[in-house]
């Protein structure tokens, strides 16, 4: 009776405000989002914008669904463009990205001939950075990028780090690449899930059931580029002193010096052995001497990790930033097998430098180059990490 003694106007106010107020503030508010993100560069994060516009798309259709249609019709269209929305985001390529051996490398630092052979060689080497959901279609589609690198790559390494789910029949497609790719006498690597990783013990589950192939499983990329490189050099015959101490005239710091200048050399360095897991400095520690590895690996890692930054081989100097600067160790070295090494003190180099300044110059110079070196691969890295982090990955 009340209802009724009050103006129909009146109560359509109030019904109209009270079903503004039940509407979501994201259906006026989104347009203005995705008119700024239009301003922004599209290499920023366009996936970013299409979702943003699809679910504003999907809220509207479902309101004015509510409003014509009734409640239930626009439940029913909410549903079915979700599942719509949900198919094509998980149909679409997991392929993010394609390197080969010449633009990716592992973080393992060789002398120049050794690197150059790789530079040359590297297209045999093909990395395959993948993203999303593997189930059977997306597993298809990658199966047939393989098939098409296969004639020039003799290894494919899958990088497996931001593949979120894996079910059975996208681990049974793997299985079944890897046996491609081993009846072509080639090597198909799986990185980035490690031991007890439930999407590993997937695809385990499915090879010891078939146990025709062995699955080649790498704990992070760079260690599956680093194998992969490792292979290649041996199969290219390319000469590196394997298990043999190497000469002063053999290292990077002695390029282009002459016999005399490099006994002029020698007599400033100092010998030192390491066995396996020795720290030859810790972050903080002050930067006195550089090492040049005669024989053995020397591992620069991330303080308080296991993580490596860097991986040296015989003939390649390590710490020579510290010492050219005059600061603070900023990272961890760490002897990965027995290593005899050649120490040049800060104050070694100082009185090189007075001495015989032209020899000097031409040590910092080979310095510089090998920094050089480093600092290309570091913007690689970079490249990789970015582009990890444009996939929505923290870790």
């Amino acid at each position: 009776a009340v209802l009724g003694a009050l103006p129909t106007s009146a109560v359509g106010g109030v019904l109209a405000y009270l079903g503004a107020e039940m509407i979501s503030r994201t259906l006026w508010q989104t347009p203005a989002d995705l008119w700024r993100l239009r301003g922004q560069p599209p290499a920023r994060d366009p996936r970013r914008w299409r979702q943003l516009a699809a679910n504003w798309a999907v809220t509207v259709a479902v309101a004015l669904s509510a409003l014509v249609l009734g409640l239930g019709h626009a439940v029913l269209i909410g549903a079915s463009f979700s599942v719509l929305l949900f198919v094509r985001s998980n149909m679409r390529d997991v392929v993010r990205h394609v390197w080969n051996g010449t633009t990716r490398h592992s973080l393992k630092t060789r002398p120049m001939n050794v690197t150059e052979a790789l530079r040359r060689e590297g297209q045999r080497i093909a990395l395959v950075e993948l993203e999303g959901a593997l189930f059977f279609g997306t597993a298809d589609a990658l199966r047939a990028r393989l098939h098409a690198l296969a004639p020039r790559a003799e290894t494919a390494i899958l990088d497996l780090h931001q593949v979120r789910e894996l079910d059975v029949t996208a681990a049974r497609i793997l299985y079944e690449m890897a046996e491609d790719w081993e009846g072509m006498g080639k090597s198909l690597v799986l990185a980035e899930w490690p031991e007890h990783d439930p999407r590993r013990n997937v695809l385990e589950s499915v090879a010891s059931a078939e146990r025709s192939v062995t699955l080649h499983f790498e704990d992070t990329t760079d260690l599956a580029l680093e194998r992969a490189e490792e292979q290649l050099l041996e199969r290219l015959a390319i000469e590196r002193h394997t298990g043999a101490v190497l000469q002063l005239a053999d290292t990077m710091i002695a390029r282009g010096l002459s016999a005399q200048e490099l006994n002029l050399l020698a007599a400033e360095l100092t010998m030192h052995e390491f066995p396996c897991g020795h720290v030859l400095f810790r972050a903080g520690d002050p930067g006195d001497c550089l090492f040049i590895s005669l024989k053995g690996e020397i591992g620069l890692r991330v303080p308080g990790t296991t993580r490596r930054l860097a991986s040296f081989a015989p003939g390649v100097m390590i710490g020579e930033m510290a010492v050219l600067a005059g600061t603070a160790r900023s990272a961890e070295a760490v002897a990965e097998s027995d290593v005899t090494a050649l120490g040049l003190t800060v104050e070694s180099f100082r009185h090189l430098m007075r001495s015989h300044p032209e020899l000097a110059a031409k040590v910092s110079g080979n310095m510089a180059l090998h920094l050089a070196d480093r600092v290309r691969i570091l913007t690689g890295d970079l490249a990789s990490w970015v582009s990890r982090s444009g996939a929505g990955r923290s870790d």
